[in-house]
């Protein structure tokens, strides 16, 4: 699930002053994360217990002054299967494309 609109993070270019800053932008909007999207596993495991694993990220965008360069960070929360659980790998097959864990998919 996007929050990225609902935290009204959607038209929204930090200016940061360098790299530094990321981890305490990141560490805000995950906490904001947590909060607002707690009950998107829930939700999820809801029913028939099909879905494995759900999760809630929000989009940011930045602009490093010091470096003059964009990055994007995609703080996620997932649950309430444990991101790293066996029972977890289509979600970080997912992830990983999108670059937010590293490294490449399997």
């Amino acid at each position: 699930m996007d929050l990225t609109p609902s935290l009204g993070l959607a038209n929204r270019i930090h200016r940061l002053r360098d790299a530094s800053e990321i981890r305490r932008l990141y560490g805000e909007t995950h906490a904001m994360i947590a909060r607002e999207g707690r009950r998107v596993g829930q939700w999820g495991s809801g029913g028939a217990g099909r879905v494995r694993a759900a999760s809630a990220y929000a989009r940011l965008g930045a602009i490093l002054m010091d470096e003059n360069v964009f990055a994007e960070i995609r703080p996620w929360v997932s649950g309430p299967i444990p991101a790293f659980s066996p029972s977890a790998a289509p979600l970080r097959r997912f992830v990983r494309r999108l670059g937010s864990l590293g490294g490449p998919a399997p």
